[in-house]
């Protein structure tokens, strides 16, 4: 049965609302007379070491003074290693050696009016950080090592206490003065089990940290011979199918926004959007690419015709591109279940952010809020115009039939400098661990021998030996998968990737098919027809006809678009996802038209 997809647009907690108390504690003692403390150097800070990308990049002076002192705590916090979330930075980390100030000083580093009041105010103002950016920073630069602090409570800042001399001619802030930054633990990880406190409880937080490690060292692992379009594709499979949406609409924030949620192998526990895009985010910032490749995870609203949320989802810059990546609806049974909202272009730009359309009914807009927009520059945010389009060499185009009752037909036409082709196959249905894409044969066209998987067998009848010949025949390599443990009815998904040695040239889209050609319901098409020649006139937008075959009484089993389309040339004519082309200038190109399961017809279109 085909689920109804669903748009998830979920609460961000205080990722929208997010303030901070901003508390001074007075502690100023009148001397008669004081030794000079008084010294030449200031303190200084650098962002060399993080990432362009990371908002913590964009931050100077004290702001990143406090970042830079902020980040090394909380790590230690969410390794287990640091129990209090009271976080104390020496004033002289802020104001290097210049702790003592004459009055003249004051007046002519501030500007301040010769009163005590003035001059008090005037010591405060030495500390020009803005503690709101400071935090919001943190936030979105350490997608895990946060997962401990409860955001829906302000942080607390208290500034130092300082000492004067009773005339007013100096100021001073003793030696061991700090600026606290008070971050609240969630009641998951504090030690007491409440909100409003500072004090963890380092088993929880131990706990936690061992899980994540473990469950994302064997994902990183397992990526690293990958090209860099599949690991981001690796990536969000691995993520979508550990965790699924939580529904509970009163949920009270926690883990549930949290990446442990999602590498905790647990079935039970599961996320709203910012788990999803903070998961993403992690696991992009530690594997390392082959090129320039990095995530970054952004904030603002989901509006989908007149339903408005606040949301979280990811911008992937991959080739020197931004796309725009939504894994909480590319999990199953959502609107983006088949890809169609990752590594996305704009199909229509609006103010503040973009607009995607999924199909001829539907399209969403995503709007960044104030702090995504704050923290990070127009270049940043904005998607390019084109979905990602990864292939060296143009397309591959093949297509699954069905032979009886259980026999699948994966075939495909060659690509140029292929050496090995891989494919891959799951289940396709509900989300458990078979209906994740896996490795079930790799194909040697020059000797035309197969080599199967352990995965592979899991398909077919017991004691069944899987098929290690490929045939050829008519420019076409065909793959069959017989004997299958299922029968008629049984919903697969498979993909073909080419390579030339470890490089991936190019892959087939994702075809979704029933074995045994129907089920109760569903059916395979089993042909697709359209015009054999269209004339378009350059600059207008057009669509192209075609008729679908499916048995009489079923409806399509798809998964995906009914119709999806390959362009040869797409200098000449463009397509979007609602199946709209436009004519872009003049010469001719061939349109395959694909079905579900690959089935193919092919026009050819003239611009005039």
């Amino acid at each position: 049965m085909i689920k109804k997809n669903r748009i998830i647009a979920a609460s961000l907690a205080a990722l929208t609302a997010f303030s901070l108390c901003i508390t001074p504690v007075k502690n100023a003692y009148a001397f008669s007379n004081e030794a000079s403390l008084a010294a030449s150097s200031t303190a200084s800070s650098s962002n060399k070491g993080i990432p362009d990308y990371k908002a913590g990049a964009k931050l100077t002076g004290q702001n990143l003074t406090a970042y830079t002192q902020l980040k090394a705590q909380i790590e230690k916090v969410a390794s287990g290693n640091l129990s209090s979330t009271e976080f104390n930075i020496p004033v002289s980390a802020f104001l290097g050696d210049k702790l003592y100030y004459k009055k003249s000083e004051l007046i002519s580093l501030t500007g301040c009016n010769a009163d005590i009041e003035s001059l008090k105010a005037a010591m405060v103002s030495l500390f020009d950080f803005d503690s709101t950016t400071i935090a919001h920073a943190l936030i979105y630069d350490l997608p895990y090592e946060l997962y401990w602090f409860d955001k829906t409570i302000s942080v607390t800042l208290i500034t130092p206490g300082f000492k004067y001399g009773s005339d007013g001619s100096y100021f001073y802030f003793p030696n061991d003065s700090v600026v606290t930054f008070k971050f609240y633990a969630s009641a998951n990880y504090s030690k007491s089990g409440k909100t409003n406190t500072c004090t963890i409880d380092t088993t929880k937080t131990k706990k936690s940290a061992k899980l994540v490690k473990k469950k994302v060292t064997q994902i990183l692992n397992a990526a690293k011979e990958l090209s860099d379009y599949e690991a981001l594709c690796y990536f969000k499979d691995q993520i979508t199918n550990s965790t699924s949406y939580n529904e509970n609409t009163g949920l009270i924030y926690g883990d549930s926004s949290q990446l442990v949620y999602v590498f905790d192998d647990n079935e039970k526990t599961s996320v709203v959007c910012e788990g999803y895009s903070k998961a993403m985010q992690y696991l992009c910032d530690l594997h390392t690419f082959k090129g320039d490749v990095h995530c970054i995870s952004v904030g603002g609203s989901l509006d989908e015709i007149s339903s408005v949320g606040n949301h979280m989802w990811n911008i992937i810059t991959i080739d020197g591109k931004n796309y725009m990546a939504d894994l909480t609806n590319s999990d199953t049974g959502k609107v983006g279940e088949n890809s169609s909202l990752f590594l996305r272009g704009e199909y229509g730009p609006l103010e503040n952010g973009y607009q995607i359309y999924l199909n001829s009914a539907m399209s969403l807009s995503y709007i960044y809020d104030k702090q995504t927009m704050n923290l990070f520059s127009k270049d940043e945010l904005a998607i390019t115009d084109n979905d990602y389009n990864f292939s060296t060499t143009g397309y591959l185009l093949g297509k699954v039939t069905t032979t009886g009752k259980r026999t699948l037909n994966i075939s495909w036409h060659p690509v140029d400098g292929a050496t090995k082709y891989i494919i891959y196959g799951c289940y396709c249905g509900s989300k458990t661990s078979t209906n994740t894409l896996k490795k079930l044969a790799t194909i040697t066209p020059a000797s035309l021998k197969a080599t199967p998987t352990a995965a592979l067998s899991s398909f077919l009848k017991s004691g069944v030996t899987a098929n290690k010949k490929v045939t050829y025949s008519k420019n076409l390599f065909t793959y069959k998968i017989s004997n299958l443990v299922k029968g008629a009815g049984t919903g697969f998904r498979f993909e073909i990737r080419a390579y030339k040695g470890s490089t991936l040239l190019t892959k087939s889209l994702d075809f979704h098919v029933l074995s045994g050609g129907s089920g109760k319901t569903y059916a395979n098409a089993t042909e697709i027809t359209s015009p054999m020649s269209n004339f378009m006139y350059a600059g207008k937008k057009y669509n192209i006809k075609y008729e679908l075959t499916i048995p009489s009484g079923k409806q399509l089993y798809n998964h995906v678009a009914d119709v999806r389309y390959i362009i040869e040339d797409t200098s000449i004519l463009t397509v979007n996802d609602k199946g709209v082309f436009t004519a872009k200038k003049a010469g001719k190109t061939k349109v395959y038209l694909i079905a579900p399961n690959g089935i193919w017809s092919l026009t050819e279109i003239t611009v005039k």
